[in-house]
This record gives C-alpha cells, structure tokens and sequence, in this order.
C-alpha cells in the first residue's frame, strides 16, 4: 500500500528506492514481500515493485538445512498438528534455536572435560564467545561480545519474471568476495560484499 500511495503521488520512479528488511517470508502475521495479490491493482504493484530492494538474513541453501527443513515442517504435523503452508520457509528463529543447542553442547562438553563445574553458566557462556562452530546452514561465528555475525541478502524485482532475485550477499566474516557453492531456487549470491571491502560509495 505505501509503493502504491507514492505511485498514486506520482513520485518518479528509479530516482528513490524503497528497502525493507524482512526476517520472515510465508508466515501468516507476517505475508511474503510479494506484489501479486489477485486484484485490480496488480499491474500497479507490479511496476512499484521495481523500485523495491529487500534485504533479509541469507538462507542457507545446503543439503543439510533442506533436510532439516523437511523434518521440521514433517514433526509439526506429527507432533503438534500444525501444517506448514506451501512456499511457507522455516523461521531463522527455528534455525538459531537449533544453532544454539548446538553451541550449549559443544561449549558443555568442552567445560566437563576441563573438570569445569557444568552449572557454571558465566563460565560456559565465555566459551560461547570468539568463536566458530559448525551449524545447520554452515559455520556460525560468534564474535568477541557474544554476538553472532549474520550474513545478509540483497533482492531485488527481476522485471521480466516479476519475481524477487538474489542480488547479491554480504558475508560478514569473509575476507575475499566469493560465490555461494550451492545453488537452488534461484538462491545463487552472484556478488558478495566482504566486511572489510565495503563502503558506503561502493557501488553493486
């Protein structure tokens, strides 16, 4: 509604962009960033659209994490009765609650064979700092405050498919651009920003 009300206003297109940031995609509180929505205004959206830029925490795109996905999606139904919808992706919350059990039980089983005491929560926390570990969608790096470095997405609008293309991915620990290995669904990073490349006048 906001693209449509600055098309309305007659604001020139191609010299403003909108950005948004989207962490969710097919959730039903939150939709998808798609234009489509069956009504008279989609040829409208459509145009609106190619002045619309998304960024969004990257996917990962491995055969482990669509494995992983699957059996999400598969034990909701099973044990909770809830059915994912189709397109409908995997929370990145989903993700990094499983990131999580995965770094409490490297830094736990770090902690008991130092003959550190496993109730010590500050203790096993630091180990969680500073630190890289493998996760679901590849290595995740905490950094030296607790933090954990997320690497992002570009989409933009292809304008002859109508649909959302991967742009390109900022890696924030990687040192030389590169390509994602795996491609699926359109999900290939064909430029990447490196953390210690990037600029404000870098141009994509």
């Amino acid at each position: 509604m906001v693209l449509l009300t600055k098309s309305m206003a007659s604001l020139p297109f191609g010299e403003y962009v909108f950005i948004f940031f989207f962490q969710l995609h097919g959730d039903p509180p939150v939709g998808t960033y798609d234009w489509f929505r069956g009504d008279t205004l989609d040829n409208e959206a459509r145009l609106a659209y190619e002045s619309v830029m998304v960024i969004r925490p990257r996917r990962p795109v491995s055969d482990e994490f669509f494995k992983f996905e699957k059996e999400v999606k598969e034990r909701a139904q099973t044990e909770y009765n809830y059915t994912w919808r189709e397109g409908n992706e995997v929370s990145i919350y989903n993700i990094g609650h499983y990131d999580s059990f995965i770094l409490y039980a490297h830094t736990l089983n770090e902690s008991l064979a130092a003959g550190e005491n496993p109730r010590d929560g500050k203790r096993i926390v630091k180990r969680m700092w500073n630190r890289t570990f493998p996760g679901i969608g590849g290595p995740v790096f905490v950094n030296e405050n607790g933090d954990r470095d997320t690497d992002f997405t570009l989409l933009d609008l292809d304008p002859i498919t109508g649909k959302f293309r991967v742009h390109f991915c900022f890696h924030r620990r990687s040192t030389v651009p590169r390509l994602d290995p795996h491609v699926r669904d359109n999900q290939r990073c064909p430029r990447t920003l490196a953390r210690q490349n990037y600029s404000p006048t870098q141009q994509a």
